[in-house]
């Protein structure tokens, strides 16, 4: 009886041994400025977290009131290093202490997300947070971080002489929209020429004036052209600045007020 006692205790044993220990969740979402309602938040976690899961590069976002003295990118990078995260991935820092968006990147978050990436990235959410359009703003750092992840592993990461189609889309509308306010000016003065059949243009300016009309009291010389100088900018050759943060990790980022 002891034998089968024992028995059973060691497969007990085995079996508790063979079970995997679930690894301790790590929230992707932390909203410290209660920018957003609990539903939001449980939300946009779930979509960080499926996002980090599905590129391998851990995707977080955080909000903050009170840095504590702390710069943006001090804290963000900080939050990151210590925060539990992998080697790779990149922190957006929505800091309402200071009205600024920051981003820290690490590892090969450094290399997907390149300084002009961050730029345009930052031209899209800024103007968002200054509108309190706060879980818009992380819907939309959602689909730009999954682009920027998709656009690196299938070509190469978005870059000075890689940048996502729609600015161009948005140029050639514009020139569209010129040429066909060209064209339809065009014909409207065509039309409104058509109609004046008793107008003929006269050979001399004197013609247009009626005698005894212009009296000069004052002259004046108006200089109509100039000259410039202009030199050219050097060209950003594109890529990753990067910094060391206070853990002695490498970091890159970018900061914008808003």
């Amino acid at each position: 009886m002891k034998k089968w006692i024992t028995l059973l205790l060691a497969l007990l044993l085995i079996a508790a041994l063979a079970i995997p220990v679930a690894a301790e969740y790590i929230p992707h979402m932390f909203d410290e400025a209660g920018l957003l309602s609990s539903s939001e938040a449980e939300a946009l976690d779930e979509a960080l977290a499926d996002l980090s899961e599905k590129w391998d590069m851990d995707i977080v976002v955080v909000t903050a009131d009170d840095l504590q003295g702390a710069s943006s990118t001090a804290y963000a990078d900080d939050f990151y290093d210590y925060g539990g995260y992998g080697k790779d991935g990149i922190l957006w820092l929505i800091d309402m202490d200071n009205r600024k968006s920051t981003i820290s990147t690490s590892g090969y978050g450094i290399t997907v997300f390149t300084d002009a990436g961050q730029d345009y990235m930052q031209d899209l959410l800024a103007p968002m947070l200054s509108d309190g359009e706060y879980a818009e703003a992380i819907d939309t750092y959602i689909a730009l971080c999954d682009d920027f992840c998709r656009e690196a592993e299938e070509d190469e990461p978005y870059d000075v002489d890689n940048m996502p189609d729609d600015e161009f889309s948005v140029g050639t509308s514009i020139i569209f929209a010129i040429a066909a306010g060209v064209v339809v000016a065009f014909i409207g003065t065509a039309i409104m020429k058509g109609k004046l059949k008793s107008v003929r243009a006269k050979a001399e300016a004197s013609d247009y004036v009626k005698p005894g009309s212009l009296q000069l009291t004052e002259s004046r010389d108006f200089f109509l052209y100039r000259h410039i100088d202009r030199r050219a900018k050097p060209k950003d050759s594109g890529g990753s600045s990067t910094h060391t943060s206070s853990s002695g990790n490498t970091h890159g980022g970018s900061s914008r007020s808003f």
